[in-house]
């Protein structure tokens, strides 16, 4: 999601949630935004990326992205925390940054 896209809107349909569902289109374009991934402090290589439309109510939907990336060369015992971190380059927004951290934990399947 684009934060600098979403105030590009008219303050008229920004602030009124309705007119948002129904006009504003804040998802990012495959080509303006970078991913990197670690595990710990492990940068992970990522093989691929896909985008994916994700649906959010009555014909609306924006992007998503599935990313396939290599596993940690060091394998915790009980849990691993994956951090994404992603850089949305936009010629009128400029830069957003923005990151997700995702706690996994490993089961013991014995």
């Amino acid at each position: 999601m684009s934060l600098g896209k979403y105030l590009s809107y008219t303050k008229e349909i920004y602030l009124d949630k309705s007119k948002v569902e129904k006009t504003a289109d804040i998802s990012i374009n495959p080509d303006e935004i970078e991913f990197q991934i670690y595990a710990g402090n492990e940068l992970l290589k990522i093989n691929s990326i896909q985008k994916i439309k994700e649906f959010q109510g009555e014909n609306q939907s924006m992007n998503g992205y599935f990313l396939q990336f290599e596993r940690p060369k060091e394998r915790p015992e009980k849990y691993c925390i994956f951090r994404l971190e992603a850089t949305h380059t936009h010629k009128t927004f400029g830069v957003e940054k923005g990151e997700n951290i995702y706690f996994y934990e490993i089961k013991d399947y014995k």
